[in-house]
């Protein structure tokens, strides 16, 4: 294929597309130095549920707006403060 065969019109459509501007540097460097204070510490853990019961858990956090998280975090801490 020569160049005299290619269609440029159809190639101009494939050009990359602008990067937006990054961040400005300043901001980023006083984000690096100003760091807020530390969050608390968080440990990953995995449970086995019966299916009727993560499925019947999974439809209340829809209703209510909340992810799994929340969710187990709210009932571990009224279980704690009984």
């Amino acid at each position: 294929m020569s160049k005299k065969d290619l269609d440029f019109d159809k190639l101009s459509s494939l050009k990359p597309k602008k990067i937006k501007a990054r961040a400005d540097p300043e901001k980023a460097i006083e984000s690096i130095h100003n760091k807020s204070p530390e969050k608390e510490k968080v440990k990953r853990i995995t449970i086995d549920l019966p299916f009727s019961l993560y499925v019947d858990i999974r439809k209340k956090t829809i209703e209510e707006e909340m992810t799994l998280k929340d969710y187990f975090v709210n009932i571990s801490n009224k279980d704690i403060e009984k």
